[in-house]
């Protein structure tokens, strides 16, 4: 329904449900999770992931589902699709409740802070030169995103060159990371000194998402994103790992070896699971899962039961049909700052004769 130069201008491509199933079976880990879409688009990540969490629930009532409602988040640029969002998860109640309403928000992500006024069906008053957004009965509606226990989604494909105001999105990110502690030490003129983390220069979008999202999580919380593979072996990309490195586990990267998941955008994909943790010790010890998807996933994962059991699969470290763990890695081992080593790429597809050579002192 979305003008093409519109879709490719925003980076908006919707993603097949068998990628959003098994996405959101490794990231919701428990039924009565806090879920967020930060890039939600037309609403399939948080319709799917109402679907997953009823399952989970194992029992059906309007109640349930309007407890279930409250507890999923929506945000994105674009105000067709939110819209959208706003309608399917409206209609997954079956009895009209004033009351609850889909917490889906039009805003940069970047935008955002722990808590917002959520735009509804509503009336914007002006203010004292402030919009004011209310819903029907003129009420003022606030709602807390603090802690999201699941972020999910597929990340916008902008690069670099076209992220409008780059400057002040690299200053949001800042902003917002310093004001939650979320810093590193620099020395200086023999001073130390903090810094908070910020995007690199030449990174595309995709990478303000990782950054942003931390202060919103909390010890356990899940991100799995569906995002472009570029980061796992640009130089944008070593920052980035660096940072995910320090505040995450890696559960998970998964390629698939037999189609684009994306036939019109000329981007390869790349899923990945991430943890968030301070426990530096669990973060050198965790074993990242390099998966290889080798069979078309329209046909691996017919319903949302096949994406389950191949997500608890892999969480057991097996391989399931047309999908196998081609490599695991100790997450302390890889150096994310060497120039071959510390990229990731080749942890999926490069053959251990690679591995041998890299690894040889003997090699130049």
């Amino acid at each position: 329904l979305i003008n093409p130069e519109e879709r490719h201008a925003n980076g908006q491509y919707y993603t097949p449900i068998p990628v959003v199933d098994l996405i959101n079976a490794l990231t919701i880990t428990k039924k009565d999770a806090k879920v967020m879409d930060p890039a939600c688009g037309s609403g399939t990540f948080l319709t799917r992931a109402f679907d997953l969490k009823l399952k989970m629930y194992g029992e059906d009532s309007n109640e349930l589902k309007e407890s279930i409602i409250k507890d999923l988040f929506g945000c994105d640029i674009a105000p067709y699709p939110t819209h959208l969002a706003t309608m399917a998860l409206a209609s997954k109640i079956v009895k009209y409740n004033p009351e609850v309403f889909p917490n889906i928000i039009r805003s940069d992500f970047m935008d955002l802070r722990t808590e917002n006024v959520i735009p509804r069906l509503r009336t914007e008053y002006l203010e004292k030169r402030k919009t004011v957004a209310r819903d029907l009965s003129g009420k003022e509606n606030v709602v807390s995103f603090k802690p999201i226990d699941a972020f999910v989604g597929n990340l916008p494909y902008v690069r670099q060159e076209k992220i409008k105001n780059k400057e002040a999105e690299q200053k949001k990110v800042k902003d917002f990371l310093k004001d939650h502690g979320i810093t590193y030490t620099v020395k200086e003129n023999g001073k130390l000194s903090t810094e908070p983390y910020c995007p690199d220069n030449k990174a595309d979008l995709l990478a303000y998402f990782w950054y942003y999202m931390v202060p919103f999580m909390r010890e356990g919380s899940r991100a799995g994103f569906l995002t472009s593979d570029t980061w796992l072996n640009t130089d944008y990309g070593t920052p980035l790992k660096e940072f995910i490195n320090r505040y995450f586990k890696i559960i998970a990267i998964i390629d698939s070896s037999v189609e684009r998941w994306f036939e019109d955008a000329m981007v390869n994909t790349v899923i990945t699971v991430v943890e968030r943790t301070n426990d530096r010790e669990a973060i050198e010890n965790n074993e990242i899962k390099f998966v290889r998807i080798n069979e078309r996933i329209s046909e691996l994962i017919k319903d949302m039961d096949d994406a389950i059991k191949i997500a608890r699969n892999l969480e057991r470290g097996k391989d399931s049909k047309g999908v196998k763990i081609v490599r695991t890695m100790r997450q302390g081992d890889i150096d994310f700052s060497d120039i071959v080593k510390g990229k990731l790429f080749q942890y999926l597809r490069a053959p251990d004769e690679f591995f041998r050579l890299i690894n040889n002192d003997n090699m130049v």
